[in-house]
């Protein structure tokens, strides 16, 4: 049995309800994820999103868990499942910012508005221009280790899709057509995104390094 029908069979079986098939299938990516969480809360932090302590990444992951399991049905076929688990992790951060910051400015809710559209908050849209072949991409002049220090360091630098495709591709080594699904971007778009991000990132690292010399 090839690798691919063998991880096909066993995510039908997580999807019919096998709890330790799921687990086993997420194990291989809980400490890519935990990074994620760790930079996710560190930076919402450093944007001032959230304040100090009132998330710590173990929720963020946690909950992310829950939710994976939750919706494992809504996975994309064609969208891997370590990028699957990066965006409904990011999109669960958006998730529970958005709570704490309505519990932080306690604001009343009229009965009469419109409740929060979750499916759009969990929803997954394929690039029309997915099945493009990737255009080449020249390699990055920051490691992976690199990558979330000098985000941090620039906090509100980069727009909220291109810090998160220069996460996924840069660091975690995702595709990019996997990235731009992710994040409900085309993969042109990623790709510009992603090109933007790395030169905001050299540009203000560069600018760092000539106010200390």
């Amino acid at each position: 049995m090839s690798d691919v029908k063998a991880l096909t069979d066993q995510w039908q079986r997580a999807l019919a309800g096998d709890k330790d098939m799921f687990r086993s299938l997420v194990e291989p990516h809980l400490k890519e994820l935990r990074a994620a969480a760790q930079h996710e809360i560190t930076y919402r932090v450093c944007v001032g999103d959230l304040g100090s302590g009132s998330l710590s990444a173990e929720d963020l992951l946690a909950e992310t868990m829950i939710k994976a399991w939750d919706e494992r049905r809504h996975k994309p076929d064609n969208l891997d499942l370590k990028a699957w688990l990066l965006g409904l992790l990011y999109r669960t951060a958006d998730l529970l910012v958005g709570e704490e910051r309505q519990i932080g400015e306690l604001a009343p809710v009229s009965l009469d508005a419109p409740a929060a559209d979750m499916a759009a908050a969990t929803g997954w849209r394929q690039p029309a221009d997915f099945e493009a072949w990737e255009e080449v991409i020249p390699d990055p002049k920051s490691t992976p280790e690199e990558i979330a220090p000098a985000v941090e360091s620039q906090p509100g630098a980069l727009p909220e899709r291109g810090r998160r495709i220069l996460l996924m591709h840069d660091r975690h080594g995702i595709s990019l057509q996997q990235a731009a699904f992710a994040t409900s971007s085309s993969v042109s778009e990623a790709r510009e995104l992603l090109l933007e991000s790395r030169q905001t990132l050299l540009d203000g690292r560069e600018a760092s390094g000539a106010r200390r010399e």
